[in-house]
């Protein structure tokens, strides 16, 4: 087992870097957009937990800055975003006032006929995957209206708004997998369809990809052909 124990050593600290690559990408990072201080959202969306934190961009239609994670953490991920202009639900005027997700669907950045509404995440793992829930519902006008989300690479979503008072997939959010590209960027358009594009905030996270197997059963080979060179001798 001289001859064993080296290679078993080594196959286990590839693997336990490309976990250690894994897991500090996973972190999952919150943002919402609101009109007015004292509304950042705090929990759990889609995704996450109690007392989660999310990154809050306040009374702009166009900015940038430096994500963290819901732990509070630097993400290393930069946001930079612009639209029609960044509205807020008077606070009896959303489906959602009362309920966990009151303060994270009252704000909302909008497109129409004349902007799109376009957000640019770099600082991400080149060539990861990447998922984004996606928050697409307005005020108690909202019925009706339609968005479609389309990524740089080809990944695509719509919603259309029924007003409802719960998260509903294809409804008020939706959840688009893309990949970042060589210089770790996503760039995701939200194009008016009907009545107005709403964007209230978004979680992402990078997605978990197999890369371990090819990288385990190169190792177990190794170590079948050291077996069979050892009884050789």
């Amino acid at each position: 087992m001289r001859l064993l124990n080296p290679i078993v050593s080594a196959i286990a600290g590839v693997l336990l870097m490309a976990n250690a690559t894994t897991a500090a990408s996973a972190s999952l990072v919150d943002v919402q957009f609101s009109n007015y201080y004292g509304e950042q959202q705090t929990g759990a969306g889609v995704k996450g937990a109690a007392a989660d934190y999310w990154n809050d961009f306040v009374g702009s239609a166009t900015a940038s800055g430096a994500l963290q994670t819901v732990s509070g953490d630097a993400s290393g991920i930069d946001l930079s975003f612009s639209s029609a202009l960044v509205y807020s639900s008077a606070w009896n005027y959303t489906q959602f006032t009362g309920t966990p997700y009151d303060h994270l669907m009252k704000g909302y950045l909008v497109g129409n006929a004349n902007a799109d509404i376009d957000l640019k995440f770099t600082g991400l793992l080149a060539n990861q995957l990447y998922g984004f829930w996606i928050y697409t519902q307005g005020d108690d006008n909202s019925a009706g209206r339609q968005i479609s989300l389309t990524a740089t690479d080809g990944a695509s979503a719509v919603a259309t708004q029924t007003n409802s008072n719960s998260l509903a997939l294809g409804d008020n959010y939706v959840y688009i997998v893309s990949r970042a590209d060589a210089f770790g960027s996503i760039d995701i358009i939200g194009h008016d369809l009907a009545g107005e594009a709403n964007i209230n905030g978004l979680q992402l996270m990078a997605v978990p990809e197999p890369a371990t197997l090819p990288l385990l059963a190169a190792g177990l080979a190794l170590v079948g052909a050291a077996a069979r060179r050892k009884r050789a001798r």
